[in-house]
């Protein structure tokens, strides 16, 4: 039995550095507080007031074994077990994260440079803070208050605000604000799937489901993960609803203008990532735009001699367009 109240940490560090497995393990925490109503092993049951964590390390590096020593290949499954099969009832009132850092290289490459890498992690000045969380059955539930980090590639989360729930089916954010280095995403955004692993095939396997409303996003933000936006800069205001996974996207009533083009309709969209594959269904469509967009996304225009595009100033088109 345990009769726990409050637990203080100060300056704990535990570092494993196992060259002969090529693998080391560094933690250090500048500060650990934990300040319990009860924690009872026997009900299976943990009520904590306040969780707080200041200035901790997590460093992993995965690096070449020794000579001799061979190692063992990294499992390619993703652990389906059902969470919290004990039935433990967990809540906090509050847990906070002060100037936290997240470190992790797994490849003896060099890090991709301006852009997110997920072989060479680095996320400092993390900060959190959090409120009611709840944890019953296989569903973990609360409200993050505020929440923002920095990523090595550049990647700034300057806030992200909502009420999280998160189960082994369904990662739902509800009245969500999200600013970046220079987007701004509101209202809502969840992600449905069957199974965990199903990540693992994400463009086929996850549903999402988003509504917008005034969100704005930049190119510059996107292309930390997706390199090849840089291509097409904009930036892009949102709004409407939009569901399905990446292969299979329905837009309905959206809205989207990047200051020069305006772009509004129902579409559905089968076959992305591959673009020049991808059927689209546009219905009840508008579009203007103008030569300067027109050159924006599509240069090879610009060697186009049957007609003198020059000549265009703006164009306006309404219809349904089928096809690829």
């Amino acid at each position: 039995e345990i009769d726990l109240e409050k637990i203080r940490l100060e300056q704990v560090r535990f570092h494993m550095d196992d060259a002969w497995a090529g693998i080391d393990y560094d933690i250090d925490i500048g500060s650990f507080l934990l300040d319990a109503d009860e924690v009872d092993l026997k009900k299976r049951s943990v009520k904590i007031n306040v969780l707080e964590l200041e200035t901790a390390l997590v460093n992993i590096r995965d690096y070449e074994t020794a000579e001799g020593y061979v190692k063992k290949p990294p499992k390619n499954e993703i652990d389906t077990t059902a969470f919290n099969t004990g039935n433990w009832k967990v809540t906090s009132r509050k847990i906070s994260l002060d100037d936290c850092r997240f470190v992790m290289n797994t490849a003896t490459r060099p890090a991709y440079e301006n852009e997110f890498d997920p072989s060479h992690m680095d996320v400092s000045a993390i900060n959190l803070w959090a409120e009611d969380l709840r944890i019953d059955m296989d569903t973990l539930t609360g409200t993050i208050k505020n929440m923002s980090a920095r990523e090595r590639s550049g990647f700034v989360l300057k806030k992200l605000a909502a009420d999280v729930s998160v189960s082994p089916n369904a990662s739902i954010c509800n009245n969500l604000y999200l600013e970046t280095n220079r987007s701004r995403i509101y209202r809502y955004y969840a992600m449905h799937y069957g199974r965990v692993p199903d990540f693992k095939d994400y463009v086929n396997k996850v549903v999402m489901e988003a509504d917008f409303k005034n969100a704005t996003v930049d190119y510059r933000d996107v292309a930390y993960f997706a390199p090849v936006i840089r291509q097409y800069p904009a930036v892009l205001s949102v709004n409407g609803k939009v569901s399905g996974s990446v292969d299979s996207l329905v837009g309905k009533k959206l809205a989207i203008t990047d200051g020069n083009s305006r772009l509004t309709g129902d579409i559905t969209m089968v076959g992305l990532p591959d673009i020049e594959n991808t059927f689209i269904n546009f219905q009840n469509g508008e579009i203007y735009t103008n030569k300067k967009a027109g050159y924006k996304y599509f240069p090879e225009l610009r060697n186009f001699r049957t007609m003198d595009l020059d000549r265009l100033a703006f164009i306006h088109y309404r219809g349904n367009f089928v096809g690829y």
